[in-house]
């Protein structure tokens, strides 16, 4: 079982109102060097909102950028792979591009205006970058729009995946072009961006959609698990979890679903039960883990697999007093871990911990998809 110490802390403060930590992601190249470096980039809300860089030694700050999007905080991150920059997006309707180097507050490009009194369906709810760095992709209302990073045009605009406005979009890691997307109506779709682009003949039969599934109820976050990243988790408004498989073999077939992690014994306090942060993929174990908050910002992680959940472990205390809102996956080039961000202000930095190592026994995402059994058989409330 692999334990977690805390590795670093950082706590940001606002004059005159509380800080918290809306939104985090992260960087970093090989060694931890190279154009990109490893950073870690927060959307903090308080008596205006920021963008703060930090380095991921010791969570040192590095650049802040105040009011990127008037007073409220970014609604989505996220970092380029290849050069030190940053893509946020909020509700004025505007998705700026900044340069990490420049620690300026004017974004290097503007790739939306903002409206000048946006509507509920003019705000800009989600931001994702390709994995080869060359298309954005944001979500407006119920509409995709893809944007090409080097030509600064806007390649198309695809209306047909949802009915309600769409709550997160995140490209695949691995496969540039692969674009996943989940809205209030309940479904989350795959699209297939290439084909997009090419427009015509490409799409006339399926309007670019690679997969569409009904997970039956809004999903606030998604993130990607397995050796190829081939499952998709959709974390519900509800603290529900479930996977879903995108390997060509088995698109959208189902892989799980956990609806009680949030009534852990370990998250509860007094009568509050708990909630869901995000759920996180360790390459080096080959685990699947939710990480599971209580209201007073203990933490803890649970195993997942296809027949159940397990408690795995909870995080040492001394990290966060209060809600804990966001947490971002750091690389094994970089030691691994992740970054957690919460309501009372703090960054914190989780890394294994010397001595304490997962046992060999796993699931990993099957070539179809879904997951090898392991030799022992996980136990939870599932």
């Amino acid at each position: 079982m692999q334990h977690y110490a805390l590795a670093a802390q950082h706590r940001f403060k606002s004059p005159g109102a509380g800080s918290y930590v809306v939104a985090l992601a992260s960087a970093w190249s090989e060694g931890g060097g190279g154009a990109v470096g490893s950073r870690l980039v927060a959307s903090v809300a308080g008596s205006q909102g920021s963008l703060e860089v930090l380095s991921l030694a010791g969570l040192r700050p590095e650049c802040s950028i105040p009011a990127p999007h008037g007073k409220e905080a970014p609604a989505d991150l996220a970092f380029l792979r290849g050069t030190p920059c940053i893509v946020s997006c909020g509700a004025d309707g505007a998705v700026k591009l900044w340069d990490v180097r420049a620690r300026g507050r004017e974004p290097a490009r503007m790739l939306r205006e903002a409206g000048a009194a946006p509507k509920e369906d003019e705000q800009v709810t989600s931001v994702s970058v390709s994995s080869d760095d060359r298309l954005c992709a944001y979500a407006l209302g119920s509409k995709i729009r893809v944007l090409d990073l080097t030509a600064g045009k806007e390649l198309f605009v695809h209306e047909e995946a949802h009915s309600e406005p769409i709550t997160r979009l995140r490209f695949h890691p691995s496969r540039a072009r692969e674009l996943v997307s989940a809205g209030d109506d309940g479904l989350i779709c795959a699209l297939d961006a290439a084909r997009c682009i090419e427009g015509g003949k490409a799409i006339e039969d399926d309007s670019g959609l690679r997969l569409v599934v009904n997970g039956g109820e809004t999903t606030r976050s998604l993130s990607f698990i397995g050796e190829d990243s081939e499952v998709f988790a959709a974390i519900s408004t509800t603290e529900v979890v479930q996977l879903w498989s995108l390997h060509e073999q088995r698109p959208g077939g189902f892989c799980g679903r956990f609806p009680n992690l949030r009534a852990s014994p370990s998250l509860r306090v007094g009568e509050s039960d708990g909630y869901i942060v995000d759920v996180l993929y360790d390459q080096a174990s080959g685990r699947a883990h939710a990480l599971g908050g209580s209201v007073s910002g203990a933490l803890s992680l649970f195993h997942l697999n296809l027949e159940a959940s397990e408690f795995a472990v909870s995080l040492p205390s001394g990290g966060h007093g209060g809600v804990v809102r966001s947490a971002a996956s750091l690389g094994a080039a970089v030691g691994g871990g992740f970054a957690t961000g919460g309501e009372d202000g703090k960054i914190c930095l989780w890394r294994p911990a010397a001595g304490g190592s997962e046992g060999a026994a796993r699931k990993r995402p099957g070539a179809a998809g879904g997951w090898r059994k392991s030799k022992k058989r996980a136990k939870g409330s599932g």
